[in-house]
């Protein structure tokens, strides 16, 4: 199964569950992504202690699918991609960013016991993480 997502809106997505990436965390599942794909869309998703980020692209006649690669090793692939769109390529215990395979991992995905409770979904317009970026830009320490 091959899917095309754009680079431009997934970069913005990966901006925004980097937030939440613990990339010091023993627990692998805190440094991950979880990709799946399900219903017509895409959704991106890494997690912390408490909370988790969900990020949905919508994507037509997508065969459903779950895998959890490594967050860092993913956006990394993803940055050097030159194509304006990024081919995805599923296959099980493989998942594939423009021709580069990627093992998936074999964990339990902390996102099972983050409560969700009563929370409401609300979608951000397109360029929302830029915004909040040049509201909040990085520090800087020595």
């Amino acid at each position: 199964m091959q899917i095309e997502v754009s680079k431009s809106e997934l970069a913005e997505a990966l901006r925004a569950l980097g937030k939440l990436v613990c990339r010091t965390s023993p627990v692998e599942g805190y440094r991950s992504l979880r990709i799946e794909g399900k219903e017509n869309k895409i959704e991106f998703q890494t997690v912390g202690l408490d909370e988790a980020i969900t990020y949905m692209i919508p994507a037509e006649g997508i065969e459903a699918f779950c895998a959890v690669v490594n967050f860092d090793e993913f956006r990394t692939i993803v940055r050097s991609s030159r194509n304006k769109s990024v081919l995805f390529e599923y296959e099980p215990g493989r998942f594939g960013v423009d021709h580069c395979m990627m093992r998936t991992l074999d964990v339990e995905w902390p996102a099972e016991r983050v409560e969700t409770g009563d929370c409401e979904v609300a979608e951000l317009s397109y360029g929302f993480v830029d915004f909040l970026a040049a509201l909040a830009p990085p520090q800087n320490f020595p």
